[in-house]
């Protein structure tokens, strides 16, 4: 018992003299009680804006920052206690500012599970009846290689996507669909 106390201490002061592999040692040794906290605390809204490492590490920062002087801890027992609260501080700190606060509050951000598409989107049958036409029109006495370029501009592909596609040249397609368009419109 004895000797796990004295290592304990000398483990202590080799971190509070910034010894990295005594520092690596602490975290490696008590960081789980840590993230156990955070993730016991950890709201669900928040979950999508912070991961728990973020709290860990930040726990282990301020550890690290605050000077050790007067600060002193009996055991490992009381080193896992002190961290738990601040882990724990660190939470409700942060969720205070991001659950009730007023410029930065989750509870205002909806999902986009959360979010209806906005009604009146579709076309109204007359509107389609009409882009139907114009349609028509555009591709009416068109070559087929022509028609198949118009064919995959009006499934969403780009002109260098349909360019590889046709072997045509981007800018050839471009000047091509302009040429149509202006003799199609009123």
């Amino acid at each position: 018992m004895n000797d796990t106390l004295a290592e304990f201490r000398a483990l202590m002061d080799r971190a509070g003299a910034g010894c990295p592999d005594a520092r690596r040692d602490l975290y490696e040794r008590y960081g789980d009680a840590v993230l156990r906290v955070v993730r016991r605390r950890l709201h669900r809204r928040m979950r999508t804006v912070f991961d728990s490492a973020d709290f860990t590490q930040s726990v282990w920062a301020s550890f690290f920052l605050i000077p050790a002087h007067g600060r002193t801890f009996a055991g490992p027992d009381e080193l896992i206690g002190f961290l738990e609260t601040v882990a724990s501080h660190k939470v409700i700190e942060e969720f205070r500012r991001k659950m009730r606060g007023v410029r930065e509050n989750l509870n205002r951000v909806k999902t986009l599970e959360d979010v209806s598409p906005p009604c009146g989107r579709d076309p109204s049958p007359s509107q389609q009846a009409v882009a139907d036409e114009g349609w028509a029109a555009l591709v009416a006495g068109q070559p087929p290689l022509v028609q198949q370029v118009l064919v995959l501009l009006r499934e969403g592909y780009t002109y260098d996507e349909v360019a590889a596609r046709t072997g045509l040249h981007p800018k050839a397609i471009q000047r091509r669909v302009q040429r149509l368009t202006k003799r199609v419109k009123p």
